[in-house]
């Protein structure tokens, strides 16, 4: 799974699990790459549904659809 990621989430997500910060490639001045594997999508999509503005998935079809059946299934009732 791949995230394009600014500043704030990138922020966040060391906050929250140090750890990711291995899987980290800054990319720009205010931009990073996470590339990493996950057990589930649950926990990747409330974070990155949480800071849309600031995240893009990238090249991850399976995490961009499970996206898409949450919000049409939970936000767009």
């Amino acid at each position: 799974m791949k995230l394009r990621q600014g500043i704030l989430a990138h922020n966040l997500l060391i906050e929250e699990f140090p750890l990711a910060e291995r899987d980290l490639t800054q990319t720009g001045s205010k931009q990073w790459l996470l590339e990493t594997n996950v057990c589930g999508y649950k926990g990747i999509a409330r974070f990155v549904i949480g800071l849309a503005d600031d995240i893009e998935v990238v090249d991850s079809p399976e995490l961009d659809s499970y996206i898409q059946d949450f919000v049409r299934k939970n936000i767009f009732k």
